[in-house]
């Protein structure tokens, strides 16, 4: 998720791992190893696909994490002897393992098992930023540095807060589920049978800042279907519109191994085009409508040959960024969108 929420995970989880006291030192360290997973970013990549490819993977493995760990707490320990070696171990690996968890819940991914597997651990069950998941941990955090709270009640107060957001993942997993079926219910419907041979596989993924409205994507070899659902709607009806993926683009890119890498990223949930005689591959999972966070451009086509290109990401079209506000009016409304 967002480097906030990371952030305050992390305090939180310090916060619990102490019992209260010395708060604000625990909040210090919970800051300091909550973010320090992501700044992975920071590492120089080739390119664009694979700077994209490569964050959240060996930063964020379970396996790494546990190997490290201990080298981190000795190194503290070290100069703080205000907490056990093994409570130093437990704050830090809890903190690191929670990271990665949160983000696996997200539609990024994330690849806990790395180097074992690079399969990425895509739940998909709430959004990169989500303020009912964030404010209880960072109310927690911020009241925690007052100093007239004593360590029972830091611990006591984090301990519902930390709860209060594992509740919230897993309304997200619920939610996630009910409109999936609500979802594979819609594809049996004549009309959409009508044009739709198959479909592939679907992923239910919410919309911005919310777990009310959810998007629903279905793809087929050549084309993909979008859909929203907002547990308001009124009838547990998914209506889909259909968009073309260009198959006999992405036919000329799949003997790249860009191409192949992206599209192992992207789980199969992409699509191709043609721009003039570029050729760019989208994310479709992230994002809707004409609105997507990861676009690159591939290869280009001169005199009839396909030039492969560096892998580099295209800008987000503001254009699309009016899709935010169509969100608001779609989860009160089944006419929200156009």
């Amino acid at each position: 998720m967002d480097s906030l929420s990371q952030i305050v995970l992390g305090t939180t989880v310090s916060l619990l791992v102490t019992g209260g006291r010395q708060p604000k030192k625990a909040i210090l360290y919970g800051a300091v190893f909550g973010t320090l997973p992501d700044l992975d970013v920071f590492v120089p990549s080739i390119n664009d696909l694979t700077a994209t490819i490569e964050h959240r993977t060996w930063s964020h493995s379970w396996i790494v994490m546990s190997l490290v760990s201990p080298l981190f707490a000795l190194g503290i320990y070290w100069k703080d002897k205000s907490l056990s070696y093994l409570r130093w171990l437990t704050l830090i690996w809890l903190i690191f393992i929670t990271h990665s968890a949160l983000d696996a819940f997200t539609i990024y991914g994330t690849d806990i098992f790395w180097p074992i597997s690079n399969e990425t651990i895509m739940g998909a069950s709430v959004f990169i930023i989500d303020p009912f998941f964030t404010l209880p941990l960072l109310i927690v955090t911020i009241v925690s540095r007052k100093h007239n709270k004593s360590a029972k009640s830091i611990h006591r107060q984090a301990t519902i807060a930390l709860s209060f957001s594992g509740a919230y993942l897993l309304w997200g997993v619920y939610a996630q589920s009910t409109v999936q079926n609500i979802a594979i219910q819609s594809l049996k419907t004549p009309s959409f049978q009508e044009q739709s041979r198959s479909h592939q596989h679907l992923v239910a993924t919410p919309t911005p800042f919310n777990s009310i409205l959810w998007r629903v994507l279905v793809m087929e070899e050549d084309q993909y279907h979008e859909g929203f659902y907002s547990f308001l709607d009124k009838n547990p009806v998914i209506n889909f519109q259909s968009y073309p993926r260009n198959k006999e683009i992405i036919d000329l890119l799949e003997p790249q191994s860009n191409w192949q890498k992206f599209n192992h990223f992207a789980h199969g949930y992409t699509k191709a085009e043609k721009q003039h005689q570029t050729l760019t591959g989208t994310d479709l999972r992230m994002g809707a409508q004409t609105l997507f966070f990861f676009r690159f451009r591939f290869a280009e086509l001169e005199n009839g040959q396909v030039l492969p290109l560096e892998p580099n990401q295209l800008d987000i079209p503001m254009e699309g960024l009016g899709l935010l506000k169509q969100v608001w009016f779609r989860i009160w409304s089944e006419d929200g969108f156009n």
